[in-house]
């Protein structure tokens, strides 16, 4: 039986749902799963199935406890007034204590977005896990597994937030916790809502994972080096393909061949002056020789130099795509698609295309080069550094316009994304992720500087 009192505290109204709004401090479901049959539904009778419900601001305004996804389905069918039920002198901790009965037992809620909900109960209030597990008669394991997940890496969280065949679990989350790498993390992490890995799936991915880093360091001593430049050393064991480490640098060379710089020149000299080294050489050569790196400062105003990097903005894991090309051919967004390998935020991300071994030709010239789309594709994923085996990604010389002003330089160093050019072979490494290791040699007061790449395989 209902009380007068219980009359008093809540009552049902029909409200005008633009004066109901959300409560800033409580985290926000982002699925709404399908919004649009609810909202049909809702259309067609005129009103809610069952009353949202709402607490009554100073203003005499409404805010938002618990029925999101009625209320936006509401909206989205165009209805201004729906039932909802008042409730006067609702307090933050009932807000809280309510808003968690109401999506508990929702069938498709989100542990991410549950341990959000119990940090935010937790910050807001100053209270602890135990204290909320209590009150909503929850073991306390439940709360600290779910909030245990927050460590996760936030581009996962927000992955998982969104993933609406709830592909991802507790258990997933807590498996990967086993993990300190946050890369790795992230993506098996990946992997399990694109492949919808079970528990055990996962557990045998990072069994493997941690048996092999085990290897990797017993092993650190005895590392091989492999010099793409020299077909002795090429092996088909792919066996060893990950204890690999991959010099993808060209080599200095008086052959070759671009019209915007002179050639490397060599000149063997002496010295006149007593008590020094009698033979020495100078190279002369232009920055831009080989694979190089160029520098922000020189395209966009107020860019950093590159000296001005920390050395570890040079160094990290990547992959190399197969974007293979024919002369003057631009790479699309399609080609890095086809790959099929995974891009993550802060990547280093090299494009194989096949020049390099045109390298010392008249045809290095004519090359592949990078299509706008692309770039900007790759500012979206936030990754730190690209490369390419090209003598740039810009067009080739005959396909510019005039006024040409190296557009997408510009556009990439305005981002933050760095850019290293006229990379060695790449064709071993094609679809790996990898580990990546870019030197510059810095001379201060040049705008380009020749850099040494390595790389390693990872898988």
């Amino acid at each position: 039986m209902i009380s007068s009192t219980d009359l008093e505290k809540e009552q049902i109204q029909k409200i005008d749902v633009n004066t109901i709004s959300l409560i800033d401090w409580l985290p926000e479901r982002v699925d709404m799963g399908d919004i649009v049959s609810l909202a049909r539904s809702i259309k067609k009778k005129g009103d809610v199935d069952v009353p949202i419900k709402v607490r009554r601001t100073d203003t005499g305004a409404y805010e938002l406890i618990w029925g999101r996804r009625r209320l936006e389905a509401a909206k989205l069918a165009g209805i201004s007034k729906i039932s909802c039920i008042v409730e006067n002198n609702a307090s933050d901790e009932e807000v809280f204590r309510q808003h968690a009965v109401e999506n508990l037992h929702r069938q498709e809620k989100n542990c991410i977005e549950e341990a959000e909900f119990f940090e935010a109960w937790k910050r807001r209030l100053n209270t602890t896990y135990d204290k909320i597990a209590q009150i909503l008669g929850l073991d306390i394991k439940y709360v600290y597994n779910r909030t245990a997940l927050l460590s996760l890496p936030v581009s996962l969280r927000e992955k998982i937030k969104k993933d609406s065949k709830r592909s991802f679990g507790v258990y997933h989350g807590l498996l990967l916790l086993k993990i300190k790498d946050k890369k790795i993390q992230e993506e098996l992490g990946y992997k399990v809502i694109e492949e919808q890995l079970s528990v055990r799936e996962l557990e045998e991915e990072i069994k493997s994972i941690l048996v092999e880093n085990s290897r990797e360091k017993s092993s650190l001593l005895h590392e091989v080096f492999e010099d793409n430049s020299s077909p002795s050393t090429t092996t088909n064991s792919s066996s060893k393909l990950d204890r690999l480490y991959f010099d993808l640098t060209l080599p200095f060379s008086q052959k070759s061949i671009n019209p915007l710089f002179p050639p490397l020149r060599i000149v063997n000299t002496h010295s006149k002056r007593p008590k020094m080294i009698n033979k020495f050489q100078i190279l002369m050569f232009s920055t831009h020789t080989g694979t190089h790196i160029d520098s922000p400062h020189k395209f966009v105003r107020g860019g950093k130099k590159i000296d001005e990097y920390p050395l570890e903005r040079f160094m990290g894991r990547g992959v190399v795509l197969n974007t293979t090309k024919h002369e003057n051919e631009p790479i699309r967004l399609n080609d890095i698609k086809e790959s099929d390998v995974r891009i993550l935020e802060k990547d280093i991300v090299l494009f194989h295309t096949g020049w390099a071994e045109k390298y010392g030709s008249e045809k290095y010239i004519k090359h592949p080069y990078l299509s706008e789309e692309v770039a900007y594709w790759l500012i979206k994923k936030k990754v730190k550094l690209i490369g390419i085996d090209t003598p740039t990604i810009e067009k080739p010389l005959a396909m510019r316009e005039n006024g040409f002003n190296y557009p997408l330089h510009r556009l990439l160093f305005k981002n933050d994304v760095l850019i290293v050019e006229g990379l060695g072979d790449m064709k071993r490494l094609v679809g790996k992720r990898v580990i990546v290791y870019i030197l510059p040699l810095v001379f201060h007061g040049a705008d380009t500087y020749p850099v040494k790449v390595i790389a390693r395989a990872l898988a």
